[in-house]
């Protein structure tokens, strides 16, 4: 994209927290509202497609203006710069990773789905798992079988553990094998959200405890088609997620 219209981006996130999120922000944070409008704000920015390749729909900013537009949101409210990372996460796994059919039918450009009152789509990783490619053993394992969240979007990013034995070929520490990413749609056979948990901080998006018992998964949900890959995927897009995280904090 060229650098003047780059500006010209930032620009116009910066007159939108100005305008919307920093006389209204703190009120939103203390009633632990979700910001619809400023979600809807976002979307017509294109925000929600700021990482995504032109190819896809999306803006295709470079990650140095996307770490840019997320100081300015951050300047007014830190979790709208959440609800864009949950989004881009999963699309970079989709655009990245993600089967020709999968491809298709993924809406990235223009934010995430609705499936209630709260629409950001986030990983679902299993208490055991990490994203810590040097923890011990014991912890970098999900024990999720092929079976923070949303209150509820569509779909969730879930890494599972298909089988105990994955293929030999797949160049990964003997931990990290057979772990697999899902694009997992809620319907009315599951997941469930069991609770809201309460957060001291970081109000506004919902983080859950979601239940996945007896969910059945169909084998197109698999992101890439091919078992035991989900390790790499999961890392190379929290690698992206990292740059929003850190650009947060940037005064």
């Amino acid at each position: 994209m060229d650098e003047v219209l780059e500006r010209e981006i930032v620009a116009a996130v910066r007159r939108f927290v100005d305008r919307d999120v920093i006389p209204n922000a703190s009120a939103l944070e203390h009633r632990d509202e979700y910001p619809h409008a400023m979600v809807a704000t976002m979307r017509e920015l294109g925000l929600f497609g700021a990482t995504i390749p032109a190819d896809f729909g999306g803006l295709g900013l470079s990650f140095l203006t996307y770490a840019r537009v997320m100081e300015e949101l951050s300047r007014g409210w830190m979790s709208l710069a959440g609800v864009i990372n949950s989004h881009l996460i999963m699309a970079y796994v989709i655009a990245n990773h993600g089967t020709d059919a999968q491809k298709k039918l993924f809406p990235a450009r223009d934010g995430p789905r609705r499936q209630a009152r709260r629409p950001p789509r986030s990983p679902s990783l299993t208490p055991a798992a990490t994203s810590n490619r040097f923890a011990p053993p014991q912890s970098a394992a999900a024990t999720t079988t092929s079976s923070p969240a949303p209150r509820c979007s569509s779909p969730m990013r879930v890494t599972a553990r298909c089988s105990p034995s994955p293929p030999k070929q797949i160049p990964t520490p003997i931990r990290l094998r057979g772990i697999s990413m899902f694009a997992v749609e809620k319907s009315d056979r599951g997941p469930t959200v069991s609770r809201n948990l309460d957060k001291l901080g970081y109000k506004g998006i919902d983080t859950c405890e979601v239940l996945f018992e007896d969910v059945s998964v169909p084998a197109t949900s698999l992101i890439g088609g091919a078992e035991g890959t989900g390790f790499k995927q999961v890392m190379s897009a929290l690698e992206v997620g990292r740059i929003n995280v850190a650009a947060r904090a940037v005064e």
